[in-house]
């Protein structure tokens, strides 16, 4: 009803071909091909709105000074690879805009 076989098979070369495409990125080109879909983003924003609601995140209101500068690090127990870091800026410009990451590691890192 929708073309018949000849269009489902064009449709399932195009997903293969589009799989195959997806497969032979790097991460980082990864990221930033579903990135430019502006559902990364879109995704981070409904993260946002789950977790910290309306009135914002409770314990950092009770815990925290606004204007309190404050350093983090983030430090494994066991030996991992590091991955997911291209998310951390399009994550802070959601979650927190103002605030400065910076990275001691490289995705790929042990």
């Amino acid at each position: 009803a929708h073309g018949g076989p000849r269009s489902r098979e064009m449709a399932d070369s195009f997903a293969a071909n589009a799989c195959n495409k997806v497969n032979d990125l790097s991460l980082p080109d990864l990221y930033k091909n579903l990135a430019s879909t502006g559902l990364v983003q879109r995704l981070l924003e409904l993260a946002r709105d789950e977790d910290l609601g309306v009135q914002g995140d409770v314990t950092c209101k009770v815990t925290l000074e606004e204007s309190k500068d404050i350093q983090a690090k983030v430090v494994s127990r066991a030996q991992l690879v590091v991955s997911g870091l291209a998310i951390i800026p399009d994550a802070i410009e959601i979650f927190a805009p103002g605030v400065i990451a910076e990275h001691k590691a490289e995705d790929g890192a042990f």
